[in-house]
């Protein structure tokens, strides 16, 4: 850009003795500069280009070309006429682009020279001013923001590690960077909007309810020994009380405020209580009372009864079929002279053994027992 620019000043001044005015070298300097504004209109030159070889040539002609409009005479006309005032065009979009850069902090296109020629018509302050709004814009663009988000990882991080415990992703980083950078969010205010998340409270509600857990066992077992209390004396009543529907009463108890537990801190979170745990134990206990006094243990009680006589039905079924099973086997068994009694005392033995499993089971075993009881004979 140097050489360039060399070339463009050595051209314009070689005309610098043609006319009074200088009219030569304004001429000269129009053309350099009507094609540099063309280029920068096509996009072929940067507004950085065009600034740098208007800050090498033009402070020396402004003087010129100022005194042209006031000077009046014929000379003056011919060198206002031969591209002075053009040029003072040029000059004015090369003052906007440079203050437009200044402000702005970037790269100027044509676009954005016409959109601010306007607001400098009425004087630089006027102009100033307006690009001041524009940059101030800019600075909170979704894009700007964006791209500013990644300045503020460090708070984002510091804020999920503390209620996390883990690091922000990068799209969360962008999402809650891009609200520092505005200036929407500051670190305290960062916290609160994170704690608005479902992330947040699922796993507050998960910390409050893992903690309610372990300590409403001591109400568990207070209530448990209450209802164990109840039973025992309903089935000494009754006169049961050394009876499997015994154990089986306590042991329904006991799952059964287990799953009464399970149901209460299900729909537990820990914005209901604010975090406070002493009102959800104190809700647990008034909910685990009304369970406990509306249990119906006649009910319980009777049922476990019918069972108890069931399974006594079934375990004296159980004791005449392999009665019958053993009485049948024997009845099939030779009698053989006493050379062989501890053969058949085996056989007696394993059949006894093998009736559990029935007919096929007693003959089984029979089998097995009397060739064991015959190493004997």
């Amino acid at each position: 850009m140097a050489q360039d620019i060399n070339e463009i000043l050595n051209s314009i001044n070689q005309y610098a003795g043609y006319g009074s005015y200088g009219e030569g070298q304004i001429s000269a300097a129009y053309n350099a500069f009507k094609q540099l504004q063309d280029q920068f209109q096509a996009g072929q030159l940067s507004s950085d280009e065009f600034t740098k070889i208007g800050d090498a040539i033009l402070p020396q002609l402004k003087n010129k070309i100022n005194s042209l409009a006031g000077g009046g005479s014929a000379s003056a006309n011919a060198a206002w006429n031969a591209g002075g005032q053009e040029l003072l065009k040029i000059i004015k979009d090369y003052d906007i682009i440079k203050s437009s850069k200044n402000i702005l902090g970037r790269d100027i296109t044509a676009n954005d020279l016409v959109s601010f020629r306007p607001y400098f018509e009425g004087g630089n302050d006027i102009g100033q001013a307006y690009l001041a709004q524009v940059k101030d814009y800019e600075s909170k663009s979704p894009e700007a923001l964006k791209n500013k988000s990644g300045q503020y990882s460090g708070d984002v991080n510091s804020a999920f590690q503390e209620l996390f415990g883990r690091n922000a992703t990068p799209e969360e980083i962008q999402h809650y960077g891009a609200g520092l950078a505005s200036g929407g969010l500051d670190t305290y205010q960062l916290k609160d909007y994170i704690k608005q998340t479902d992330e947040y409270r699922t796993a507050q509600d998960k910390q409050f309810r893992e903690g309610l857990n372990t300590e409403l066992g001591s109400y568990d077992q207070e209530a448990f020994n209450k209802g164990k209390e109840d039973i025992l004396s309903r089935y000494t009543k009754a006169g049961i009380q050394h009876s499997p529907a015994l154990d089986l009463a306590l042991t329904n108890l006991m799952g059964d405020i287990a799953k009464e537990r399970g149901r209460y801190l299900a729909g537990l979170s820990a914005q209901q209580y604010g975090g406070n745990k002493e009102l959800a134990r104190s809700d647990y206990e008034a909910t685990l009372n009304k369970y406990m006094s509306d249990r119906n243990y006649e009910r319980d009680l009777r049922q476990n009864q019918m069972n108890d006589y069931l399974n006594r039905g079934r375990e004296v079924g159980d004791y005449y079929r392999q009665r019958d099973d053993y009485m049948s086997m024997l009845d099939r068994i030779p009698r053989n002279s006493k050379s062989n009694k501890w053969s058949q005392i085996g056989g007696l033995a394993g059949a006894a053994a093998g009736s559990y499993w029935g007919p096929q089971g007693a003959s089984a075993g029979y089998q097995i027992g009397q060739g064991a009881g015959g190493f004997f004979d």
